[in-house]
């Protein structure tokens, strides 16, 4: 896979990024398959291909003058960029082959869950963000601190929600190739006989669920309760309205 990050001025000019459509060529040569999504307000990310390569060109709108969060953030971008590469290139092979085609869709599940991971972890960093600045302004302007506990907590909810969705595409991929532990098949009884010498952490798992060992020591269930308690809790000290 190839990035290419360039600014207008050392690139190529262009007057509108709406013209840009299937087929259009940046420096005559990358060609243009369908746009990927948008960089926040800096940038539009497309997906090119040039002698049978596919390169994921970034065309910044203007000259922009970065901190240093913006910088983090932009690089995390690029990785989550790389993942969608990694999907796209994934779903137009399942099209295309005529054998192993659920082997495609197993990394497809793979990716997605590589993709809730980074994901997670980035808004994580915004939850954290959000607490540095609420606090900041906890003591002079409430209404803003309060506006950055609630901007948290739908962080919180995003995380879970799109833990659910994943993990319902992730499962609906793997079971068809396996079963979880002891569930019956045809009129078949299956027992699961575990070890009796090693302690295999992921045998103490009915099915895949050892794959979110991970999110499940973070809490964040029982996090995202706490921190509704302290949102109506200050909620009630500054007669505002409760979560």
């Amino acid at each position: 896979m190839n990035i290419l990050e360039k600014r207008n001025n050392n690139w190529e000019s262009i007057d509108n990024c709406e013209s840009i459509n299937k087929g259009y060529q940046f420096l005559n040569k990358y060609n243009v398959l369908y746009k990927l999504r948008q960089c926040g307000a800096q940038a539009e990310l497309y997906l090119c291909e040039y002698e049978d390569e596919l390169y994921v060109v970034k065309l910044y709108r203007e000259l922009i003058k970065f901190d240093k969060k913006i910088i983090e953030r932009l690089k995390w971008i690029c990785s989550l960029d790389e993942n969608e590469l990694l999907f796209a290139q994934l779903t137009e092979n399942t099209t295309r082959v005529s054998h192993n085609a659920y082997n495609l869709e197993v990394l497809l599940a793979l990716a997605s869950l590589e993709r809730y991971t980074m994901e997670t972890v980035y808004n994580l960093a915004r939850i954290e963000g959000k607490f540095e600045a609420a606090s900041e302004a906890a003591s002079s302007d409430p209404e803003k601190a309060m506006d950055l506990l609630l901007d948290a907590h739908k962080l919180s909810e995003k995380i879970l929600r799109n833990k659910e969705i994943m993990w319902s595409c992730f499962n609906a991929s793997w079971y068809k190739s396996r079963l979880p532990k002891n569930q019956s098949k045809n009129g078949i009884e299956y027992l699961y006989v575990l070890d009796d010498v090693k302690d295999h952490f992921a045998d103490r798992r009915k099915g895949l669920e050892y794959m979110l060992a991970p999110f499940e020591r973070m809490k964040i269930e029982e996090w995202k309760v706490q921190l509704e308690e302290v949102i109506n809790e200050y909620a009630k000290i500054h007669d505002m309205p409760p979560l």
